[in-house]
């Protein structure tokens, strides 16, 4: 779950910085900070977060959302609504999808899903529909029970 938590928050470090300092970011990448492949290594995605957020505001914190700006939100769920279907059924939950802040994006990432385990991430072919034009679940379920998770998942 870490390791998920430091990636989300990279990304929206990398994208602060493309907005709002390219420059440093540029300078970041001429320094090799983004040449080795991370994968699901927690240490490294923390490394890469903690580089990152002292970057933009020079020491990391545990309050994000008094350093990046709103959109910033917005494209951490755009990046999470594609991520999640390729996650364990816990992930799937639409509920950090409503989220207002990046911090109660990422409380809820670990309450959602505290026991949830990363093993594989995979193409879930019955999700294909959520990212087409089809309005409808071509597998059947209503619309509020779709994606409800049970006591049990």
């Amino acid at each position: 779950m870490s390791a998920l938590k430091y990636c989300l928050l990279s990304f929206c470090y990398l994208y602060f910085l493309l907005k709002n300092n390219f420059t440093l970011l540029t300078d970041l990448v001429d320094r090799g900070y983004f040449c080795q492949q991370i994968g699901t290594c927690t240490l490294g995605w923390q490394e890469l977060y903690e580089t990152l957020s002292r970057a933009c505001d020079k020491t990391p914190h545990n309050k994000h959302d008094d350093l990046l700006p709103r959109p910033i939100l917005g494209r951490l769920k755009l990046v999470w609504n594609y991520l999640r279907s390729s996650l364990p059924d816990p992930f799937l939950d639409p509920t950090l999808l409503r989220s207002k802040s990046i911090d109660s994006f990422l409380e809820g990432l670990v309450f959602s899903s505290p026991d949830s385990k990363i093993t594989l991430i995979g193409h879930r072919r019955e999700l294909d529909w959520l990212y087409t034009s089809d309005k409808k679940c071509p597998y059947g379920g209503s619309d509020e029970t779709r994606f409800r998770v049970t006591a049990n998942s």
